[in-house]
């Protein structure tokens, strides 16, 4: 069935693509342009269990910083077809320049048509609690600062993609009509980097992710919703079964005010005597924005059962209030105040963890 459908949306595509649009002045080659962000934070976080497992004896006072450059080029074809490249790069000191997406797209009257390693369509069409300074709560930023122990199963995000990340894919997204889009993606394999095709005993392959959204201006207040459903098959010869999740979204802004929230299922159980990698999590947030400054407070809570010989669940509970001020064209500066507790389903305390962190800096983005 999974090959039935993303064969017919390929063919389908295929024809869109061939077809001759309107008479259009002729295509130029790409010229690349220059984008990307650089974030440097200063915090002060304590642990309050420092003999946890991982956590250990850390300074309390940390400089943290975030950056990557990112590569975009464009051009339209004769048939009034676009296509475009774009290429991220990490650029902290010990990222050697590394690659983290690069990908092709093709987008007209048809849609638009991802090729290559990007999110899938379940993270990128999903909607929830926003980030406002340095902690957020989509792939929040706390565990940088207030150290998760080892093995704690509970995650703090959002968006589904059952740890495929950026494998390479073909993403699908239709029009948007009457404010629903819909977007499907199809990984042979999950797979970053491979230039050949692999074995399917040696990782997990057929990966489909389908997104839904619909935006939608109702009087005063623009309302966001989504929803996301993802499967795998797990390796060949492997024992576990394989794996499924959904999410859900929305985001509500009217007038200064935006709420923002989310819940994400995702079903990983593994094989006997290994941990259940299942999770659920849920998050709400609401922003309010003066002028140039914007403050907000938001909750996540995440568990996960973890160890199947022990009763319970691993759990994750973050609160944090967060402020940002726009300094100028693409500069802000960011703070936030977040305490988060990692409860673990064991009785010993090396599973606990729990603290705080109050973190200020800026975030450019050119």
């Amino acid at each position: 069935m999974k090959r039935l459908l993303i064969g017919s949306t390929a063919i389908v595509c295929a024809g869109m693509l061939m077809a001759s649009g309107a008479a259009q002045a002729k295509a130029k080659k790409i010229s690349l342009s220059l984008g990307g962000y650089s974030e440097v934070f200063l915090g002060y976080a304590r642990d309050a269990n420092d003999v946890s497992t991982a956590a250990g004896d850390r300074n309390n006072f940390d400089i943290q910083i975030d950056s990557e450059i990112t590569f975009k080029g464009k051009t339209t074809l004769d048939n009034g077809i676009k296509i475009g490249v774009k290429f991220e790069a990490a650029t902290d000191t010990g990222d050697n320049f590394s690659v983290d997406e690069t990908m092709m797209y093709l987008s007209g009257s048809f849609g638009r048509i991802n090729l290559g390693a990007e999110d899938s369509a379940s993270d990128s069409m999903q909607f929830g609690a926003d980030k406002v300074g340095e902690i957020g709560y989509n792939s929040s930023g706390i565990g940088k600062w207030v150290i998760k122990p080892s093995g704690h199963a509970a995650t703090e995000a959002h968006a589904l993609d059952l740890g495929v990340k950026d494998a390479l894919k073909i993403t699908y997204f239709t029009p948007r009509i009457e404010g629903l889009q819909i977007g499907i993606s199809y990984a042979p394999e999950q797979s970053e980097t491979e230039r050949q095709r692999q074995l399917k005993s040696g990782q997990d392959n057929d990966i489909v992710s389908l997104g839904v959204n619909y935006v939608k201006k109702f009087g005063g207040a623009n309302v966001a919703l989504a929803f996301g459903y993802m499967t795998k098959n797990q390796e060949d010869g492997g024992l576990a079964p394989d794996e499924d999740g959904f999410s859900l979204g929305a985001r509500i802004k009217a007038g200064a005010f935006t709420i923002g929230a989310a819940y994400l299922e995702e079903n990983n159980e593994q094989v006997a005597g290994t941990d259940d990698d299942s999770f659920q999590t849920w998050d709400i947030a609401i922003n309010y924005k003066t002028g140039k400054n914007t403050v907000g407070i938001g909750y996540l809570h995440s568990e996960a059962p973890g160890s199947k010989s022990v009763s319970g669940d691993d759990e994750t509970r973050l609160i944090a209030v967060e402020y940002a001020r726009s300094l100028g064209p693409g500069v802000n500066l960011k703070a936030s105040v977040a305490q988060v507790d990692y409860d673990g389903e064991n009785a010993v305390t090396t599973d606990d963890n729990d603290g705080w962190v109050a973190v200020m800096g800026f975030a450019v983005k050119f």
